[in-house]
């Protein structure tokens, strides 16, 4: 597609660019949502920036665009604190002087009469529905919609999700468990269609799993749930930042009730501990990361401590003890400004704070030292002189 757009004359059909522009993007999305890498996430903005150009106004693809563009750069903003451009048209001024909503849901009810742009519009529009009496207008509707589509249908995995949705908000307001039971399936379904993004569908059908399990108290419903955690976990089609908070969760709620799966939930939400933190290019931006994530940071090695302890394996209790607070000292060292750009322009000043720097490592190591060891003292059993943990 690159080699036609470079190859392309000035008086080509402008259509066959804007349609190759189409296919690079769609590709670039795919390739984005099967691993969220940074340079993924960089070459789909670049290339979502490129085809918004060339989409009419009057186009309801225009606003579908608009929202995963705004969505992609919002991502690119948290991980790297670059701002997108803002587009000037809002997807509200995109969408004026379109069909009405209830038309757009009333084309769901008659789905071969209903255009393509027609159906996606009406789905986009169904999944805002929060008032209990639109959401059972508009449930049949759906319903309707996903029964004629083949099973390859790029829709299915927008109807599947928005469907299983407001069956969802249907319970909530019913505590009617047979709209659990119907998203159960929906999302089940779901799990199997072609262009499903899996991690999506696993987490939505963890949730309603959920509902059920505390209502109904099924071990084959919580089997599942275990199942489906770790397939989200080895599929890694997302950030590793959610990919790590996504094993913690899974990790306790494994041990909470007492799941054989327990010591593999904590295996892997402790091998993704380094990993959790994505290329950032700012020291700021790395430490308000690990901020956010202090918490799991934090209790995770201890969990797992408590864990081994409970089962009697004291040794691999201390183990993980120290490599949870290697890691964590780890990233916390990963924080230090480079001085060398300081150097280059002030060298004087730059030795003088690397001094500063050497002097508090020196001052650190000397309160562990007099502290155990230096004035007679003994160190207690199972420490060393600097106060670490030691496994013999």
């Amino acid at each position: 597609m690159d080699k036609f757009l470079t190859s392309r004359d000035p008086g080509d059909d402008p259509s066959q660019y804007r349609e190759a522009l189409s296919f690079i993007s769609v590709f670039a999305q795919a390739r984005l949502s099967s691993s969220w890498k940074p340079e993924y996430l960089e070459e789909a903005i670049y290339r979502f920036r490129n085809w918004l150009p060339w989409i009419p106004l009057e186009d309801p693809n225009r606003a579908i665009v608009v929202d995963y563009l705004t969505f992609i750069q919002s991502i690119h903003f948290e991980d790297f604190g670059v701002r997108g451009l803002q587009e000037e048209h809002s997807c509200d001024s995109v969408s004026s002087g379109q069909p009405s909503f209830w038309y757009l849901i009333a084309s769901l009810e008659s789905p071969s009469m209903a255009t393509e742009d027609q159906r996606l519009r009406a789905l986009t529009s169904a999944s805002y529905m929060t008032d209990m009496a639109g959401i059972e207008r508009t449930i049949e509707p759906c319903r309707l919609l996903l029964a004629s589509f083949h099973h390859s249908n790029i829709f299915n995995p927008i109807a599947v999700n928005v469907l299983g949705t407001l069956l969802q908000r249907a319970f909530w307001f019913t505590n009617n468990i047979e709209y659990v039971n119907e998203a159960i399936s929906v999302f089940r379904e779901g799990l199997n269609l072609p262009d499903a993004e899996l991690f999506g569908f696993v987490t939505s059908l963890i949730k309603v799993l959920s509902i059920r399990f505390y209502l109904c108290r099924s071990r084959d419903d919580f089997d599942e749930i275990m199942q489906l955690y770790q397939m989200a976990v080895n599929d890694g089609g997302f950030k590793v930042a959610d990919w790590f908070s996504f094993s913690c969760q899974w990790a306790l709620v494994a041990r909470m009730h007492g799941h054989p799966c327990t010591p593999t939930a904590y295996h892997y939400a402790l091998s993704l501990m380094q990993d959790s933190r994505t290329f950032a290019p700012t020291v700021d931006i790395q430490y308000s990361r690990l901020v956010a994530m202090r918490n799991d940071y934090e209790t995770l090695p201890l969990d797992y401590a408590s864990y081994h302890v409970h089962t009697g394996q004291l040794h691999r209790a201390v183990e993980t003890l120290e490599r949870g607070r290697a890691l964590i000292w780890s990233e916390m060292r990963g924080l230090r400004s480079s001085i060398d750009q300081l150097r280059a322009s002030d060298s004087e000043l730059a030795d003088e704070l690397a001094a500063i720097n050497q002097n508090l490592e020196l001052l650190t190591l000397t309160f562990g030292q007099n502290n155990y060891g230096d004035g007679g003292e003994e160190c207690p059993e199972g420490m060393d002189p600097f106060g670490r943990l030691v496994v013999r």
